[in-house]
């Protein structure tokens, strides 16, 4: 929802940028191990679970910006679980990865 007045965009339980963060190192992690890019593996991950709108000729990606907590928390969720199963890779859980960052920041 965007005010009239102001023009700021209200999107309920905006997604964290520890959410985002997270996203990112494990889509980095999965581009790795593949050979992709980052912008490569997030792509086909968003067409994989249906993040996109087909308008004719044109794919167009949603952003993950826009997502929810609970939007970008699923989208996370989908991704570790196909790596695991159709991958093998073990991805750390938020919570590991932020520890072992923190401890690797010391």
């Amino acid at each position: 929802m965007i005010c009239p007045k102001c023009k700021h965009d209200f999107i309920p339980d905006n997604r964290t940028s520890q959410q985002n963060k997270y996203l990112h190192a494990i889509l980095g992690e999965i581009a790795e191990y593949t050979g992709h890019s980052l912008n490569e593996v997030k792509q086909v991950f968003k067409y994989k679970f249906n993040l996109y709108r087909s308008s004719g000729r044109f794919i167009c990606y949603d952003s993950t910006a826009d997502m929810t907590k609970v939007q970008l928390a699923d989208f996370i969720d989908q991704i570790v679980i196909f790596a695991s199963e159709n991958l093998g890779m073990v991805i750390l859980s938020p919570e590991e990865y932020f520890s072992n960052s923190n401890e690797n920041s010391k």
